[in-house]
């Protein structure tokens, strides 16, 4: 089940990545400015290498990472991507993205409030 669960998470990843049109955010809706389509390109390209083949892991969930937006966060996800100190998350339960870190690297990761579509989470790092 783990193994044909990790092909369709890694062909959703790549699907996104691919199929990724870019619409500039509304203004008053982002914090700071907006960034300009080939930032964003940019950004997605310099992530791509660091994609992992997708793996189960456990999530820590600190109790003020917990807004109504997030309740339904599962702490069993899947890490789609990762560098040495965050790594990207998919949680199949909320079927949102979101960025955790390592505290100890023989650690769990920690969810670092920030969730959304797989673009958002990878120029967020």
């Amino acid at each position: 089940m783990d193994i044909a669960e990790s092909i369709r998470i890694r062909a959703q990843v790549e699907n996104e990545l691919e199929s990724y049109i870019y619409r500039p955010a509304e203004p008053g809706t982002t914090v700071g400015p907006r960034w300009p389509a080939p930032r964003v390109v940019e950004c997605i390209e310099r992530r791509k290498p660091r994609l992992v083949v997708p793996y189960r892991s456990l999530l820590r969930i600190s109790e003020s990472d917990r807004r109504p937006e997030t309740a339904r966060l599962c702490s069993d996800v899947w890490i789609v991507w990762k560098d040495p100190d965050y790594v990207v998350f998919f949680d199949t339960v909320s079927g949102h993205y979101g960025l955790a870190a390592w505290r100890a690297h023989a650690d769990i990761p920690t969810f670092w409030g920030i969730y959304g579509d797989l673009v958002y989470v990878l120029c967020a790092i």
